[in-house]
């Protein structure tokens, strides 16, 4: 007796184990590519932070050159509180709410010496600006200032969350 062979038509779908391994190609590959995007915001987060940093510096510096020369000792030691964009909190209850600290420390009042031989000594017309500026809570952004403070007094490096911006001022004003 002969018997019929079977017939079976493929209606050209995938089997179950072609799908697993498609499927784990797929995942193979995606898992480094995610790996990029999380490395890739961070530092992305770090550049905006960093900017913003950069921003906060300059516009302080640019108040400090603005002032009156004889009302220039008022910064020193200055701390300002500030929002997510660098935007200035000047209300107490909204400095809860800062994202930045900044402190603004300035040279001593007799002056700057410039070079390690030179025989006219100070300049008193010329004061040394240093700002730092820190992200965190206010709490936080506190304790990072006070310790890049520390750091700076002691010839030691900051802490890696706290930017610095140095410049000299110059009095550009006559005597009368």
């Amino acid at each position: 007796m002969i018997t019929p062979k079977a017939n079976f038509k493929t209606d050209g779908g995938a089997t179950l184990v072609e799908l697993v391994v498609t499927v784990g190609i797929l995942v193979t590959m995606m898992v480094p590519v995610l790996g990029l995007l999380s490395s890739a915001v961070d530092t992305s987060g770090k550049a905006a932070s960093m900017t913003i940093s950069a921003r906060i510096a300059s516009r302080l510096v640019g108040e400090v050159q603005q002032g009156d020369w004889s009302s220039i000792q008022n910064w020193s030691n200055r701390e300002v509180f500030l929002d997510y964009q660098g935007q200035e909190l000047k209300d107490v209850g909204e400095q809860a709410n800062a994202v930045y600290a900044a402190r603004v420390q300035l040279g001593p009042q007799t002056g700057v010496v410039l070079g390690t031989n030179n025989p006219a000594g100070a300049n008193p017309s010329q004061r040394r600006v240093v700002v730092l500026v820190a992200s965190g809570s206010p709490l936080q952004a506190k304790e990072l200032l006070d310790q890049a403070q520390a750091a700076l007094d002691a010839g030691k490096p900051l802490p890696r969350d706290v930017r610095i911006s140095r410049t000299l001022l110059v009095n550009l004003e006559k005597a009368l």
